[in-house]
């Protein structure tokens, strides 16, 4: 297919509805024919009458449109650049079109006007062959194609770039369905709980595998912050900064699912407490103090009902009664001896300090920068906080940890996007120019502060960090506007 074809949006014009009906139709064809193969054998009857049935549409298609032509670009299918419309009943056909082409790496997919049935044949005993995804399964597919022979049907790859956008595409999607998910399951009986915590095991491991694949890019969409649902908001980001963290200790998958579905519940005591308590402008009195102390409580015991269901486990509510507990009389409950703290726990209790020190309260003055919070985390009572775990954290956090706004010796402003991914060379990371050199806002490019001139020196490099309350910087707005 041309790489040239650029996606339009699809008007009101007969000719355009047309080609969407056309494209919706082939995508059905095939996906009923993926499912075929996966109980028959390509010679059977009925897979053999549904692939000439899929070849007569196409060239029904060619004899009105003249062209058949699928473009994929971030989350949208077009048709002969019409963008497809899909409806409730047929979005399975488009989560699954979609889901296959990214695993397999295919951007556009062309048909030629006189495509052959064993071309389709093949390219469909391919297409519907089960795969993960893996650098090793992409190559063997497209080794397949061009070893079996499609002359009639070609395919472009994804590029790098592409891929990895429709890959945060997906981690912001993720997002937003953990934080509605978790308001929903907040407000339902417990009966209703136990029926979504399916979908709360799905999102877990949804965000499981974005770490896995692309950890900084999710780790920084956690600088979004919600002020009016803080606690939703708050416990998404400690649930990914919790993944993260384990992922780094060395936490088997199962383990991370269930510090992942833990984590994500570490706050649901503060669901019951008076929202004009939990957003008072002021200091609290000691009798507001007691009620927000509750909240450990008040969350083990809720949890204990979703733990008989088989809902959650016993590491959930070791997580909600001790992610506030230090030793001596300054954390909460007081009765919690350290010595026997979870480890789930001791990575809830950094995440959620570090996420609730870089968020905006009534109660503060400030909200801290990345930095300023990790300084101050590293600066506390060593009792406070399990040192090996601590440090874990800082190298994963970073010196310059994703979201922080930087001045370039350019003079330009810049936000760290992605770590570098080593410890040598910390302080280059991958950076989002936001203005020129003379402070004017700009849509910048990201660049590598690896790169270097033909002389051999940095053609960037960080002089400081900055604070973006200074200069009315919103960090989140740049990682949404990256990948909108």
């Amino acid at each position: 297919m041309d790489r040239s074809i650029k996606p339009k949006d699809p008007g009101k014009s007969e000719l355009e509805s047309q080609a969407i009906r056309y494209g919706i139709q082939i995508l059905n064809k095939a996906h009923s024919i993926s499912k075929s193969l996966k109980i028959y054998d390509s010679n059977n009857s009925l897979v053999q009458g549904l692939i000439q049935s899929m070849q007569d549409t196409l060239q029904q298609v060619f004899q009105t449109e003249g062209a058949a032509s699928f473009l994929l670009h971030q989350d949208q299918i077009f048709f002969n650049q019409s963008k497809l419309k899909f409806s409730y009943s047929s979005y399975p056909i488009y989560k699954y079109f979609m889901e296959e082409c990214l695993k397999r790496e295919i951007g556009s997919l062309q048909f030629k006007s006189d495509i052959q049935k064993k071309d389709l044949e093949s390219f469909l005993n391919a297409f519907s062959k089960k795969m993960e995804g893996t650098p090793e399964e992409v190559k063997q597919f497209h080794d397949t194609l061009r070893r079996s022979g499609t002359p009639s049907i070609s395919l472009t790859k994804l590029s790098i770039e592409e891929k990895k956008k429709r890959k945060q595409l997906g981690a912001k999607k993720i997002y937003f369905l953990s934080m509605s998910h978790l308001k929903d399951v907040f407000k339902m009986d417990e009966a209703d709980k136990k029926s979504r915590m399916i979908t709360t095991k799905r999102l877990i491991m949804a965000i499981y595998d974005n770490i896995l694949d692309d950890s900084t890019f999710l780790l920084g969409l956690t600088t979004l912050k919600n002020y009016d649902d803080y606690t939703l908001n708050h416990c998404v980001n400690v649930s990914i900064l919790a993944l993260g963290l384990g992922k780094r200790l060395g936490l088997d998958k199962k383990e991370l699912v269930e510090l992942g579905i833990s984590s994500f519940f570490h706050d649901i005591g503060k669901v019951s407490l008076p929202i004009e308590i939990l957003n008072k402008p002021g200091k609290l009195d000691e009798e507001e103090r007691k009620i927000i102390e509750t909240h450990p409580l008040r969350g083990a015991e809720q949890l204990v009902s979703m733990l008989q269901e088989g809902i959650v486990t016993p590491k959930a509510i070791n997580v909600a009664m001790e992610h506030h507990a230090v030793s001596g009389s300054r954390g909460y409950p007081r009765y919690v001896k350290k010595k026997n703290i979870d480890i789930f726990s001791k990575i809830v209790k950094i995440v959620d300090v570090f996420d609730a020190l870089t968020t905006k309260r009534p109660y503060r003055k400030k909200d801290f920068t990345r930095e300023e919070a990790l300084n101050i985390l590293l600066d506390s009572d060593p009792e406070d906080y399990d040192p090996l775990i601590l440090k874990m954290f800082a190298g994963m956090i970073g010196i310059c940890p994703v979201g922080t706004l930087v001045l370039l010796n350019t003079d330009e402003l810049a936000i760290v996007f992605e770590a570098s991914p080593t410890s040598a060379e910390m302080l280059r990371p991958r950076v989002k120019l936001i203005t020129d050199s003379d402070k004017r806002k700009i849509d910048g490019d990201i660049v590598d502060l690896t790169e270097k001139t033909p002389e051999g020196r940095a053609k960037r490099s960080i002089v400081k960090s900055l604070d973006p309350a200074d200069y009315d910087i919103r960090i989140a707005d740049y990682f949404m506007e990256h990948i909108s």
